[in-house]
């Protein structure tokens, strides 16, 4: 059972409502800078958008700030070091100690369990 997380143990998720799409991109980077300060690998973290379109957004903007990641749509295996993007559907079935999601019912919230 290496490696294996617990899907019973763990923090609570909490939640972030926040205003607009550039309040989620920026609050989405103060908390994978924040998991990275608490030791958290990138490869550890998971991004879940619900369309591709937003995957998109995303990826644009860790891009810009030099965060590297890997598109589950894309690439099909975990051999990066960088932060998964996904749509909800993709991120079914896969395991990461951290996990943001974005855009939920059209609002701006994320789930973390770093604390």
């Amino acid at each position: 059972l290496s490696g294996y997380l617990s899907l019973f143990h763990g923090d609570k998720p909490t939640y972030t409502i926040l205003k607009t799409k550039e309040d989620e991109l920026q609050d989405i980077l103060n908390t994978i800078k924040l998991c990275v300060e608490k030791g958290y690998q990138y490869h550890e973290i998971a991004i879940g958008c619900r369309v591709k379109d937003s995957v998109k957004e995303v990826k644009t903007y860790l891009h810009k700030n030099k965060i590297p990641y890997q598109d589950n749509s894309v690439q099909h295996t975990k051999s990066s070091d960088g932060i998964m993007l996904s749509t909800f559907h993709n991120l079914k079935g896969l395991e990461f100690k951290v996990v943001i999601l974005s855009e939920i019912n059209n609002t701006f919230w994320r789930s973390n369990y770093y604390k």
